[in-house]
């Protein structure tokens, strides 16, 4: 009986933390395009602009996640502001690193492979501080496995953005074989598949935390719903 209560209790709160991390990332994305429409608009890359439209983002998901470990004793205003500066900083890397690939450089002749390997390379740097940021807060209860969780997650959602660029021919085809124009030549195209990127990054990232968390926390120290 207690091993079913205690199976049930875990069962649990990896389907709500699961919840709360996705919603916290659909929020988030709507704010933020929210927040895009409503600044002013410069067709140079600005540093600054990306680094405030993202904000968003990682101030909602941090709350959501907040929500679920508050039991743990953890501080909000430090989990908040470390988890919203470290997604706009992964963003704003990203930018900054795409930017090399826009007309205003094509000049300089930069190979694909550079910039795909500055992608990966900031996928690795900001995935560590987000997850190192967080570690420290909790880390009376998660080991560093909590940085291989955040790892892992932005590498998946980079493979299914990679992915999507390369069979991008095949699947642009098909679109069209089956008499979807609208999104074989429209922007829908590009919004679906970074829908689908947010999706995998979300789902990922709260799988696996979860996982961590259900791992090393003992029964007792599991947070309830509520």
């Amino acid at each position: 009986m207690f091993e079913n209560s205690t199976a049930k209790t875990r069962k649990q709160f990896l389907r709500v933390w699961s919840i709360l991390n996705i919603a916290g990332w659909f929020l988030g994305i709507c704010l933020v395009f929210l927040v895009d429409l409503n600044v002013e608009y410069t067709a140079k890359f600005s540093a600054l602009r990306t680094f405030l439209i993202w904000l968003p983002l990682g101030a909602s998901v941090s709350v959501f996640q907040w929500y679920k470990l508050k039991q743990l004793g953890i501080n909000p205003i430090a989990w908040v502001v470390i988890t919203t500066l470290g997604f706009s900083t992964f963003f704003t890397l990203h930018a900054w690193v795409l930017n090399f690939n826009s007309f205003d450089y094509r000049q300089y002749n930069i190979p694909a492979w550079i910039i795909n390997l500055g992608e990966v390379l900031t996928t690795l740097v900001s995935a560590v501080m987000i997850g190192g940021s967080q570690s420290s807060l909790i880390r009376k209860h998660i080991s560093g496995a909590w940085v291989m969780a955040y790892v892992l997650a932005a590498f998946m959602a980079f493979a299914v953005l990679a992915l999507g660029f390369a069979i991008k021919s095949v699947l642009l085809e098909t679109l069209y074989f089956l008499g979807l124009y609208f999104i074989a030549f429209g922007p829908v195209k590009y919004i679906l598949l970074f829908a689908l990127t947010v999706l995998v990054a979300s789902i990922t990232i709260s799988l696996v935390t979860g996982k961590v968390l259900l791992k090393q926390l003992s029964s007792d120290a599991i947070p309830r719903t509520g």
